[in-house]
């Protein structure tokens, strides 16, 4: 009796989705500027780049069997079920 309740409540609201049909309404605002104005504000170089990453100091140790990067002092959790 649930199973067929879920069903029918799970029809009626795929055909609810179906039927509200696509918005009219852009989803985001317009533009104010021009396309040329717009393509120079993009070509223009930014102010502030972003800071190279600094190297691993101490690189993690090698798995021996898979030969991948290994975590270091992992802590151990017992399993709860």
């Amino acid at each position: 009796m649930k199973r067929i309740a879920y069903a029918v409540s799970c029809l009626l609201g795929f055909f609810g989705v179906l039927s509200a049909g696509p918005t009219t309404q852009p989803t985001t605002r317009p533009t104010t500027l021009p396309a040329d104005q717009m393509l120079t504000r993009l070509l223009r170089p930014g102010g502030a780049t972003a800071q190279p990453l600094e190297p691993v100091q101490y690189p993690p140790g090698l798995d021996q069997t898979t030969g991948r990067p290994a975590a270091r002092n992992v802590p151990v959790t017992p399993l709860i079920r």
